[in-house]
């Protein structure tokens, strides 16, 4: 089952994804990141830990909060191998905290 949970910290906005990030979950992360776009500065951490594996419209979406992120940080934590491997090779690399 895919889910996305999102829970607010003092240091930062934590979003945990569940299941295969395919174009269900993409949409709800996309919905995710347009309810968050406002002019406060903040960091989001999004949780790939239980993420088996990421589909092109996961990736998009990845892409488009990079660059769209103004002056929000984002960071991809808890990474798989192979997730890690993917998103270093779509030049998302530089947000994944190790």
């Amino acid at each position: 089952m895919m889910k996305l949970i999102s829970t607010d910290t003092k240091e930062a906005t934590l979003v945990t994804l569940d299941g295969l990030l395919d174009d269900a979950l993409a949409a709800q992360l996309e919905g995710f990141f347009v309810t968050c776009n406002n002019p406060v500065k903040q960091t989001i951490h999004i949780d790939l830990k239980q993420v088996e594996a990421i589909k092109p419209e996961g990736v998009r979406v990845l892409l488009n909060a990079h660059i769209n992120a103004n002056d929000n940080i984002l960071k991809l934590v808890n990474a798989n191998a192979g997730v890690k491997q993917l998103l270093e090779t779509v030049g998302l690399g530089e947000l994944i905290v190790h």
